[in-house]
């Protein structure tokens, strides 16, 4: 319902920039999501242009949601190289 967005720089030794990550937590995707929500949140991602993508918290609703988490996770793959 909400998206905040707080920046913080990591470095590491001999990187010229800072690694970006984005935390999204407790999504509760589900099929009563509609597919814009989900697109809003990509989006917002994407602006990022995240290194990493971490993902925490509630993923889905239920456990009859499953079938939705092959969508969700396959759809955050693309935005970033590395999720976990």
């Amino acid at each position: 319902k909400a998206l905040y967005k707080t920046s913080y720089s990591i470095y590491k030794e001999n990187q010229k920039k800072p690694l970006k990550f984005v935390l999204l937590s407790d999504l509760h995707f589900s099929k009563k999501i509609k597919n814009y929500v989900l697109q809003a949140v990509l989006d917002f991602t994407a602006k990022e242009k995240p290194d990493y993508i971490l993902l925490l918290g509630d993923l889905i609703h239920s456990v009859d949601e499953l079938d939705g988490t092959a969508q969700l996770l396959s759809s955050v793959s693309n935005v970033a190289s590395h999720v976990a």
